[in-house]
């Protein structure tokens, strides 16, 4: 038998109330109570299947596919039977999609009912449950290693060559201490911004102190939220989503909301500079 590590349930706690946060609240936090949740699948599945490596392979597969149908089938079918109740049977049509595949409806934007949002994560839990307790049971713990940094490394690459639309065409304005990358229909934002990032910087380089080396700015159009990001790894980099904010929204009720989300944006850099990068913070 597995020991239950008590300290985890604050890990879960944190990561459901993420998920929570963002849909009540509207504030971009799934990323993390999701991500957070498959971390904790995977190393206590995995710790599980290392546990169970020593048994004959039928009893193996045979104990781990059984406990994940007893946790998961019940609640899926009871789901499925509401959602048939209240939104009647048209999901029917795309039937085989939820066996293994249901984050597929989302990706190809396959009619269902909203309800059924909520099972993309159960697919990728599912499809994870198919590969790795064989690559577990098969491979010795070091090649299991190698194996984990090889998916994070593809998973990577494959996130970044697909973040942007491809149909997406980037110029770049160069100033004093930014590049400014922007794509077609948004160089009037970027100018502007270009000069917003120059005055933000000069006023926070006398309290703060400069950003070590030169920053990248995307300026990007693909979405309806207004956000932004800030990463110091492997260089400065800062990503504005360009879409305007509702005046109804929080980033809304300022006079400039892309200099507001800059500003926000750079400070992290800054700091992350100051305390001698991003692991040294």
């Amino acid at each position: 038998m597995v020991k239950r590590i008590e300290q985890l349930d604050g890990v879960r706690t944190v990561a459901i109330a993420a998920v929570f946060i963002h849909h009540t609240l509207k504030i971009k936090l799934l990323w993390m109570g999701v991500d957070l949740f498959f971390i904790l699948s995977g190393f206590l599945i995995t710790g599980i299947l290392l546990h169970n490596k020593s048994q004959k392979l039928g009893q193996y597969f045979g104990h781990f596919y059984k406990r994940r149908a007893r946790r998961i089938l019940p609640p899926y079918a009871l789901l499925l039977v509401v959602t048939s109740i209240v939104f009647g049977l048209a999901w029917i049509r795309h039937w085989h999609y939820y066996f293994l595949f249901m984050n597929f409806l989302l990706a190809f934007h396959i009619p269902h009912p909203q309800s059924l949002d909520i099972l993309w994560s159960l697919a990728v839990e599912e499809q994870f449950y198919l590969f790795w307790p064989f690559a577990v049971y098969f491979l010795s713990e070091q090649a299991i290693v190698w194996l984990a940094a090889a998916c994070i490394l593809i998973a990577s690459a494959a996130a970044a060559a697909t973040r942007y639309d491809p149909r997406l065409r980037f110029r770049t304005i160069s100033t004093k201490r930014f590049d400014i990358h922007f794509h077609q229909g948004g160089e009037a934002d970027a100018r502007r911004l270009a000069g917003i990032a120059e005055d933000v910087a000069s006023g926070l380089d006398a309290t703060l102190g400069p950003a070590n080396g030169r920053v990248h700015v995307i300026l990007v159009n693909q979405n309806d939220l207004p956000n932004g990001w800030a990463t110091p790894v492997p260089y400065n980099v800062i990503e504005i989503a360009a879409a305007g904010p509702r005046g109804g929204a929080l980033i809304g009720n300022t006079d400039d909301w892309l200099r507001l989300v800059f500003t926000h944006e750079y400070t992290h850099i800054v700091h992350l500079g100051r305390s001698r990068g991003w692991i040294g913070g």
